[in-house]
């Protein structure tokens, strides 16, 4: 005979599993559904999970989905708490190589990486990778995401170079699983592409625009995907052109120095005002296509992250700056 106690967890197992098939993965396609059902799903987990200690594959799936969803919204404090304990059900139920263990580690180093814990983060992306390459082989998409977040946060700790390597096997990776038009490609161009502006590379350019290609050719127009190109656009923009002005600026008007002294004095002021003024036109024109970019960016994030999430300050602090 089922004692009580057993009783109530059987129900609960019924109850995780019904929330679990019920609640999609978290992509942007499905968010709507994911927010219907958050505020059951996290009531679920404290009384089932947390409280009674279910620790079932479904229960380690909810977590999973109920906190990467709860991330891409921006709402970070509240997707930590259930990030620790996915990954202290995870190291408790299955071994170190386990794919819910590799995603456990990798949720959590996400979130340390936005907080500014560097050093938490790093050594979890790379217990992640480790993970995943000892479970899936070294050219799995999921080790791709591994590499695309430990090359983040060498980027955040001025590690371009290391950045730049690791972006590009991730990149290697999806061209070779899905194509050069894939949505994943377009994560690795946008890192690679931060890295190599840091370096003050040019090809930057290219892959910026390219990344923003693929995903307005694979991804709905209000996807928060393609706000980001957009974003990370209109940046390269403004650094790249904001190092231009200053060095037009500083050019060396001497050299137009003439034998004569009345035609030096005369030449010189004309030719600085001519060039002056058409490098402050050039610069406003390319300013208004840097606002132009950030302004379509804004509008994609309000309407599909909502006005309160990180990512929409992050745009309008940069277009202050403008």
């Amino acid at each position: 005979m089922i004692d009580k106690e057993e009783s109530w967890r059987i129900r609960a197992e019924k109850n995780i599993d019904r929330i679990n098939n019920a609640f999609p993965n978290p992509e942007f396609e499905n968010w709507v559904l994911c927010e219907k059902l958050i505020l059951n799903a996290i009531a679920l987990s404290e009384s089932c999970i947390r409280i009674l200690g279910i620790s079932s594959s479904k229960a380690i799936q909810l977590l999973h989905k109920m906190t990467c969803y709860l991330y891409e919204q921006g709402r970070y404090n509240q997707c930590e708490p259930w990030m620790q304990l996915a990954l202290t059900i995870s190291e408790r139920s299955f071994d170190d190589s386990h794919y819910y263990t590799a995603t456990s580690l990798y949720n959590l180093a996400g979130y340390y990486h936005v907080q500014c814990k560097y050093t938490q983060a790093e050594s979890l992306y790379q217990s992640s990778l480790s993970t995943r390459e000892k479970a899936f082989g070294k050219d799995h998409p999921d080790v791709a995401f591994s590499l695309i977040g430990l090359a983040s946060v060498y980027q955040s700790q001025g590690n371009n170079r290391a950045a730049e390597s690791l972006y590009q096997r991730s990149l290697n990776i999806f061209e070779q699983t899905f194509g050069k038009d894939h949505p994943n490609v377009a994560y690795s161009l946008s890192g690679l592409a931060t890295a190599y502006q840091a370096q003050g590379k040019y090809l930057a350019e290219s892959l910026h625009k390219n990344s923003l290609a693929i995903r307005e050719n694979n991804l709905s127009k209000n996807h928060p995907d393609v706000a980001r190109s957009l974003s990370n656009l209109a940046f390269h923009y403004y650094l790249r052109n904001k190092n231009e002005f200053q060095s037009n600026e500083d050019f060396p008007y001497w050299v137009f120095l003439i034998p004569h002294v009345i035609g030096i004095i005369a030449v010189f002021f004309g030719i600085k005002k001519l060039i002056s003024f058409s490098n402050k036109r050039l610069y406003f024109r390319k300013k208004q296509q840097i606002e132009s970019l950030y302004i379509r960016s804004l509008i994609i994030k309000r309407e599909s992250l909502g006005k309160n999430h990180p990512d929409i300050a992050d745009d309008l602090n940069k277009l202050a700056i403008l």
